[in-house]
């Protein structure tokens, strides 16, 4: 595909996944040229997310400037991504994307994956994600895997 067709194909995916009305218990991403719907994490994931997130709270200072979320769109250009946890400025008026749907990758500092169970969950978190968020320039990213067999 030439740049103009992946200009092309990126604008037809933003505009479906805006325009998506999805069931509870499901949402969307725009990762490498495809949108993909997965269910939200069991009650396993969210526990061990809300664990993430809170330690990451209680290691940045009152006042700091930033913070941890859980949940939230991280916006790079047309493409999608919904971090288990995300460290992100304090006040996300900062960094918005431009459609104001989320946050721009650009003030993201961090982001936190729990892997689900299931070789396509894997693969989406600890392949497809990671060059992704790489390519959004995201410093860290951390994979919570508690289906390797050494979770914590």
């Amino acid at each position: 595909m030439t740049a103009s067709e992946f200009e092309a194909l990126d604008d037809v995916l933003w505009q479906t996944w805006k325009a998506m009305t999805l069931p509870e218990g499901l949402r969307a991403e725009i990762i490498e040229g495809s949108i993909e719907v997965s269910p939200t994490g069991s009650r396993r994931h969210g526990k061990i997310a809300n664990r993430l997130r809170d330690a990451l709270r209680d290691h940045l200072a009152p006042g700091d400037a930033f913070s941890a979320y859980q949940d939230i769109s991280v916006i790079r250009g047309r493409k999608v991504y919904i971090p288990d946890v995300a460290v992100a400025p304090e006040d996300l008026d900062e960094t918005p994307d431009p459609d104001g749907l989320g946050v721009d990758a650009a003030g993201v500092v961090l982001v936190a994956e729990v892997v689900s169970p299931g070789r396509e969950a894997g693969v989406r978190d600890r392949e497809r994600k990671r060059r992704a968020y790489a390519e959004a320039g995201i410093a860290v990213y951390v994979i919570l895997d508690d289906f390797d067999g050494t979770a914590w």
